[in-house]
């Protein structure tokens, strides 16, 4: 069981250094008709990978998001989106954020929760615009709780 401390997080000591697009696709059948007004819905699925750099205070979080059209739990229409979104972060107070545990070294999860949100958040901005003349019509993706995100990642 982890006995990480908890330590407030300082925003003011985060910045958003960059942002890149991995991956960005987005794939139609050729007879795609699209049907907006029978309920259709959408799937997501969400990965991510973090990596940090303790003597460069820098920590960087990819986003791997996928979205398929759905008739129903069982129909698929074909519409596919995928991304891949990096983000790389500097935290002025790292250092402050680190726990060691049997020897490892920890993030403190109230900071990289943190990360994850601006990271989620920026990229359902992204996917927005990215998604705004195409089929999709603009998809604004579900507000998450950056915990649960993170389940498998720490």
């Amino acid at each position: 069981m982890s006995t990480q401390k908890q330590i407030k997080v300082d925003s003011s000591k985060i910045s958003i250094l960059k942002i890149n697009i991995l991956k960005s696709n987005i794939d139609s059948p050729l007879d795609y008709i699209p049907d907006h007004e029978s309920g259709i819905g959408f799937t997501m699925s969400l990965g991510n990978e973090i990596k940090y750099d303790t003597e460069n205070k820098m920590v960087r979080i990819r986003l791997f998001l996928s979205f398929e059209e759905t008739i129903n739990e069982e129909e698929k229409t074909g519409l596919k989106a995928n991304f891949g979104i990096e983000f790389h972060f500097y935290v002025g107070n790292l250092d402050e954020n680190l726990v060691v545990e049997d020897k490892d070294t920890k993030i403190n999860k109230v900071l990289i929760a943190t990360l994850m949100g601006m990271a989620y958040s920026s990229s359902r901005g992204i996917i927005l615009e990215r998604t705004s003349n195409t089929y999709f019509k603009g998809l604004i993706i579900p507000s998450i709780d950056p915990y649960q995100a993170l389940e498998d990642a720490l």
